[in-house]
């Protein structure tokens, strides 16, 4: 999945180099490269083609994308500003190029979101799947990584601390000299895993009261932004190995009726 997205935005950046060198003022008004921009492109094609449209041309070819006509108005106002009068002497050479660029990525688009739809099926017909998606905060694509990760019986945890270290997010010591102590991220784990993590942390934040309350405290001490969500993150994979051993479901009444509470807030 990261490899096909890592694909897309690289075929995006060379799109937008090319546009840059024929259609300036596209690629200035859109700085992101999103499904809806694709299609006009294919439809303006290049400044030359746009000079020659009339508003009402314009909308009518456009009309399948779901922009306000206040909207598409902007843009068809903004885009003829924006565009030089002149014609380059490689426009024809760069459209092509563009048409190909395009046609790549949507086929990318297409295998993205067929993936999607598998892992979303593969994930909801596991019988873990229960497990992992009784926490409010967990989506389907951080679940299936989990879910692949604990599932994976060759991995063999010997506790929580050897899954949070697996996963990154235990920070590391280090001594420097006789004195300093560094606590530091660690960087040899399964970064696909601290990265699922992560973001279910950071989720967990409007989703989960003790999760808030963790993060607002270690804010109120100094801590960094990125250095309190890879800490909750860390109480996350704690949690989650063991309610995954357990077979159990994530409660949010466990944490109010037990000392576990006053821990995880810690």
């Amino acid at each position: 999945m990261e490899s096909f997205k890592k694909d897309r935005r690289r075929l995006t950046t060379r799109l937008r180099i090319n546009l840059q060198s024929y259609f300036p003022g596209f690629s200035r008004i859109f700085r992101d490269i999103t499904k809806p921009v694709l299609p006009l492109l294919l439809f303006l094609e290049s400044p030359t083609k746009l000079r020659s449209l009339s508003l009402d041309s314009f909308l009518a070819g456009i009309q399948s994308i779901r922009w306000s006509e206040k909207r598409k108005i902007q843009i068809y106002e903004n885009l003829n500003y924006e565009s030089p009068e002149y014609e380059t002497s490689r426009q024809s050479e760069c459209i092509v190029y563009t048409m190909h660029l395009i046609e790549q990525i949507n086929l990318l688009d297409h295998q993205i979101a067929k993936m999607n739809s598998d892992i979303e099926s593969l994930y909801n017909n596991h019988s873990g799947s229960r497990i992992l998606s009784s926490i409010p905060a967990m989506g389907t694509m951080i679940g299936a990584t989990l879910l692949a990760e604990l599932s994976d019986e060759s991995r063999g945890f010997r506790d929580y601390r050897a899954f949070q270290a697996y996963a990154g997010t235990s920070p590391v010591s280090r001594q420097s000299g006789k004195s300093q102590k560094l606590v530091v991220m660690r960087r040899a784990c399964n970064k696909h895993l601290r990265h699922a993590l992560y973001w279910l942390a950071f989720n967990s934040l409007t989703r989960g009261e003790w999760a808030r309350q963790f993060y607002d405290a270690q804010r109120a001490k100094g801590k960094a932004n990125s250095v309190t969500l890879r800490s909750l993150s860390n109480k996350w994979a704690k949690i989650i190995f063991t309610i995954w051993k357990k077979n159990s479901t994530y409660s949010a009444d466990l944490f109010k009726k037990t000392s576990i509470h006053k821990i995880l807030l810690t």
